[in-house]
């Protein structure tokens, strides 16, 4: 949960709801080689998604135990509940990207995820996520 995540240099899926409570939202949160933080949102960067209790959790997560580069675009939508295929589709993917090289950048993860979900969020990224947990 949001308000127990420790930093790891391997994507880490966080629910963005704080420990003890029913889960809300699905990020993928990491510390980058060079000290920095990366934060995958589907939602995009500007999403407050609030807890169970109403407490603005993302935000937590962003402001209070992260200083961290977030990805630039969205791309869930935001009539669907797809949050936790998102992050995993995305931890799997920059897992497998960092097996290739040993490091990657916030660019780097940045062009990565565009590569596959665009600038913007849309139903051919339902049909990617599909084909993927099909597997």
């Amino acid at each position: 949960m949001a308000d127990s995540y420790k930093e790891r240099k391997t994507p880490t899926i966080v629910n963005t709801d704080l420990a003890g409570n029913p889960g809300v939202h699905w990020v993928v949160a990491m510390r980058l080689s060079d000290g920095s933080d990366y934060i995958y949102d589907p939602l995009g960067p500007h999403n407050k998604r609030g807890s169970s209790l109403g407490v603005l959790t993302d935000r937590y997560l962003i402001d209070n135990v992260l200083r961290a580069h977030i990805y630039p675009y969205q791309s869930q939508m935001a009539t669907n509940k797809l949050c936790g295929w998102h992050a995993i589709y995305v931890a799997t993917l920059i897992k497998r990207a960092l097996a290739k090289r040993r490091e990657l950048d916030a660019t780097a993860i940045d062009e990565l995820i565009k590569s596959k979900f665009g600038t913007s969020a849309d139903s051919t990224d339902i049909d990617l996520l599909e084909r993927f947990f099909e597997r």
